[in-house]
């Protein structure tokens, strides 16, 4: 029973950032996330994570 309740927490803490970012992408970039579901390839996400990620890093040492 423990075990159970264990890989149930496991998968639900790897489903959380999944949702997260298919709600963040859906809300911020339609197009892409057309992209993502018609073609299955998950790489414009990760352009997108990237390309936000690395305007916030910007930011950052822009304010330093």
């Amino acid at each position: 029973m423990r075990t159970t309740f264990n890989v149930v927490g496991f998968g639900a803490l790897l489903a959380v950032p999944v949702a997260a970012v298919s709600l963040w992408l859906l809300l911020t970039d339609p197009l892409v996330a057309g992209e993502v579901a018609e073609g299955g390839s998950l790489v414009p996400v990760m352009k997108s994570l990237v390309f936000v990620l690395g305007k916030a890093l910007a930011a950052v040492l822009a304010y330093l």
